[in-house]
């Protein structure tokens, strides 16, 4: 039998001043309702599951409606932190946009996300497409590079685009999976990540932004490998003749 973790704050409010959070004679304090959502929203698990363990483990009967008013309150006093993360994406020069299939109550749900690579904001949708997106507020006043995976609702929108090598790779890979005598899908897959070790080195070396990145060399393999590793971190690339 698991040892019982007393976690729950009983806030007396008879004669004296209400403690923060109280909203009644007898109340679980905010150490069960943070739990709450770090079972749920981090650790994933079911409404049903998450009460089971609070009441297994920490002694506290609790039920699902309890845990979806939980969840509501904390959405509610996140909405600044989200408005910040929104408008520092929006104002971002570089962002990830996707959205994947999710399962909701039983139904596929799309899970729209907008990220950089500090910041991600997530939003679930009966369906996908450009209302999701613009609820979910980034691209529509977005003016930087949006990165995506080539999906034709992102290009209604008046930004820079750019196609995800993430995708290229995974379409690269079902090539060469379904026909392995599709030899330049191995050659391209080997080009994609060979480009992006040497954005990579470039960054590691210092490189930055609009630095320019001479090379010597002859026509090669590695010439092109400099080429889209100084294209990736928006260095100038300048292949300089060696004879």
């Amino acid at each position: 039998m698991p040892r019982r973790i007393p976690i729950v704050s009983i806030v007396w409010s008879g004669a004296v001043e209400y403690s923060a959070g109280a909203s009644a004679p007898a109340t679980y304090g905010p150490r069960l309702r943070a739990l709450a959502v770090y079972f749920l929203h981090v650790q994933h698990l079911p409404l049903a599951r998450t009460a089971a363990l609070l009441a297994e483990v920490y002694g506290m009967s609790v039920s699902q409606g309890f845990l979806v008013a939980v969840l509501a309150d904390a959405g509610a006093k996140a909405d600044p932190f989200t408005k910040k993360v929104r408008d520092a994406l929006v104002g971002a020069d570089v962002a990830h946009f996707d959205e994947t299939g999710v399962r909701v109550a039983g139904s596929l749900w799309w899970l729209h996300s907008a990220s950089t690579d500090k910041l991600t904001l997530l939003g679930a949708y009966a369906r996908r497409g450009t209302t999701a997106m613009a609820d979910l507020g980034v691209l529509p006043t977005f003016a930087g590079t949006a990165v995506h995976d080539g999906f034709f609702p992102y290009r209604r929108y008046d930004a820079t685009h750019a196609l995800c090598n993430a995708h290229h790779l995974r379409e690269l890979v079902a090539v060469t999976d379904r026909d392995p005598t599709q030899a330049w899908a191995t050659d391209l897959i080997e080009v994609l990540r060979a480009g992006n070790r040497a954005a990579h080195l470039f960054a590691r070396s210092g490189v930055q932004t609009g630095d320019r990145i001479a090379v010597l060399c002859g026509n090669c393999a590695e010439l092109l490998f400099a080429f889209f590793g100084s294209t990736k971190i928006g260095a100038i690339f300048l292949p300089l003749n060696f004879r």
